[in-house]
């Protein structure tokens, strides 16, 4: 099925951006989600070529796509290594767990290990919290 992602960071002024993403209509949890979603930009991350161009450049329309987001960037791949898979999905579940990023679906926000019923057209945002810190007086 079809779903849209969104990403937000606390941090960033600009609009979130809306993605369309394709899952199995047999995810159960919440847990599993976060697996499927982390898999798949794993891999994509791995399949990418390393940049070592002699000239890059962006186009006209990559910079204005970038400047509606709030960060205009190559989407290159700098680092050789392989990342792990599954060292990124435990991550991601102790993040979650932890409440380092909240996942709403259709905003409903949804709890660590609860099932889901995910709908063609559901939009899933990921918002990721900032951490304060400061000192005690």
């Amino acid at each position: 099925m079809n779903i849209f992602i969104q990403l937000k960071s606390m941090g960033r002024k600009n609009a979130i951006k809306k993605e369309s993403f394709y899952i199995p209509s047999d995810l159960e949890n919440v847990n599993d989600l976060v697996k499927f979603i982390v898999s798949a930009n794993v891999r994509e991350y791995n399949s990418k070529e390393v940049d070592k161009p002699i000239f890059k450049f962006l186009s006209n329309d990559e910079i204005k796509d970038g400047e509606s987001f709030g960060k205009i960037a190559f989407k290159d791949r700098k680092n050789e290594n392989q990342q792990d898979e599954q060292a990124a999905i435990d991550n991601a579940l102790q993040s979650f767990e932890d409440g380092i990023f909240k996942i709403f679906i259709n905003d409903n926000e949804i709890q660590y290990n609860e099932e889901i019923n995910l709908n063609d057209g559901d939009v899933l945002t990921f918002i990721r919290l900032t951490m304060l810190a400061g000192r005690l007086w």
